[in-house]
């Protein structure tokens, strides 16, 4: 309720009506403003995707979205953190197209039945767990092609959502897409990328659902640095699903 509020507000231009901290801090793309500044003063209408991931114990909601910025489209990473009942940090993720190799959010309506479904009481793992499921993905991106590689199990036929693009199983994709997941990983089709800043900040162990965020880094290339927000749904130890939201952006003071 508090993330639709907050994206309700956003649509309107106008924060007023949330519950704010006094010493609230808001940042849009690594950079830190003034609430009320950076996608505020250009926001329009939202569409009908949300995707949540909520941790309770944390008291921390974060949330895709996807809506108008004039005759534009964009996604949005919305991260809110809670202290009760007043938010005290709001971080935005806002993606572009041209930001990135991937772009295709107004495709996005609805979410996958595999994404909403909670995980039976007694098949729930920890946050610890979950996280070291994400971290060894993030793992796996970090050390492919190399002699140390660390090859993650997936959950057969998992698909990948980046900016709303399909990028996993592709009948007809190119040469990366078309691929499942983990051949993408054990054959190092994306190259040489050096993952950095992992967070993780918002954990739901009843969905079985984590957001990741991190800095893919890209040596020995004037590929510029890229931040990426991944939704996980981890089920059976092993992840079924993810959805990424993905932007360019200058990282300095990341952390």
């Amino acid at each position: 309720e508090l993330a639709d509020q907050y994206l309700e507000a956003l649509t309107r231009r106008n924060p007023a009506g949330l519950p704010l901290s006094e010493s609230i801090r808001f940042t849009e793309n690594g950079r830190e403003l003034q609430l009320g500044e950076g996608l505020w003063s250009t926001a329009g209408p939202l569409n009908s995707y949300r995707a949540y991931v909520v941790d309770s114990d944390s008291k921390a909601v974060a949330v895709q979205a996807v809506l108008k910025e004039d005759s534009a489209v964009v996604q949005l990473l919305v991260r809110l953190q809670l202290d009760e009942t007043t938010i005290t940090e709001i971080e935005t993720l806002v993606a572009r197209e041209g930001d990135t190799c991937c772009w295709d959010p107004e495709r996005l309506d609805s979410l996958s039945p595999i994404f909403g479904e909670a995980v039976p009481t007694s098949e729930r793992a920890n946050r610890e767990a979950l996280i070291a499921v994400a971290d060894a993905y993030f793992t796996a991106l970090h050390t492919a092609g190399t002699p140390g590689y660390g090859h993650v199990e997936l959950a057969d036929g998992v698909n990948r959502y980046e900016n709303g693009l399909q990028t996993t199983n592709v009948i007809d994709g190119n040469p990366i897409t078309r691929r499942d997941a983990e051949t993408q990983l054990d054959s190092a089709l994306f190259g040489r990328i050096s993952v950095e800043h992992r967070r993780y900040q918002v954990v739901d162990t009843q969905n079985g659902t984590l957001l990741g965020i991190v800095v893919f880094e890209y040596p020995n290339s004037t590929r510029p640095s890229e931040v990426i927000s991944e939704f996980f749904k981890v089920a059976d130890g092993r992840i079924q699903e993810i959805r990424a939201v993905m932007a360019k952006t200058p990282v300095t003071g990341w952390d």
